[in-house]
């Protein structure tokens, strides 16, 4: 499948009133990238514009004959990033492969998020996580901080009594932490961002 996508404004998306002149404004003028890799790219989009903005997404996905489907609008505002005075402490503490420990801590903080990954992955260049810089990473922990891909990687490396233990690194690979603390407001840090090798 390729997906057709666009962003549009209020008023320009309010132009196109059924699929049919969606798909065929989409076909004329939207990008097309694979189905794996929309997420990828409305998602770097998202963490660049200003806040309180709201936009529209037009999508469809179309096979090898040109058939598509239902086109998907979806109205988005993105909401201001609220930091605080938060900061995260993150310290390696033990190094091999087989036992990678992190020492992560926050003062006041009800909550920490954070999303570990091999520096090199295309899932840090191009945002499909977080974006390749930490103002990216920020942002789009931020906006998705609930989002199944982080909740999914603090599932697997859980913080207990401080610390994040890693069994499964490869030796001489370039992993990056980046982390936030969440406050009882619900506000968040910066986020703090670690770099480390497993010996």
């Amino acid at each position: 499948e390729t997906i057709y996508y666009t962003v549009l404004t209020k008023a320009g998306a309010n132009s196109y009133k059924d699929d049919a002149a969606k798909a065929n404004y989409l076909f004329d003028k939207g990008e097309s990238v694979a189905a794996t890799s929309v997420e990828t790219r409305v998602s770097d989009f998202i963490t660049s514009i200003k806040p309180k903005t709201s936009f529209f997404v037009f999508a469809v996905a179309s096979d090898g004959d040109g058939k598509y489907g239902e086109v998907l609008t979806l109205e988005v505002t993105t909401t201001d990033i609220a930091y605080n005075n938060l900061t995260v402490d993150v310290a390696l503490e033990a190094n091999d492969p087989g036992n990678v420990v992190l020492s992560v801590s926050a003062k006041d903080a009800t909550d920490i998020i954070y999303w570990v990954g091999r520096t090199a992955d295309n899932t840090w260049k191009s945002s499909n996580y977080l974006g390749g810089t930490l103002d990216k990473a920020e942002a789009y922990m931020y906006l998705n901080s609930t989002n199944y891909k982080i909740t999914s990687v603090m599932e697997q490396y859980p913080i207990v009594d401080g610390k994040i233990t890693m069994t499964d690194l490869k030796p001489d690979v370039d992993y990056v932490i980046v982390a936030m603390a969440k406050a009882a407001d619900g506000t968040f840090s910066h986020g703090t961002l670690l770099k480390f090798v497993p010996n």
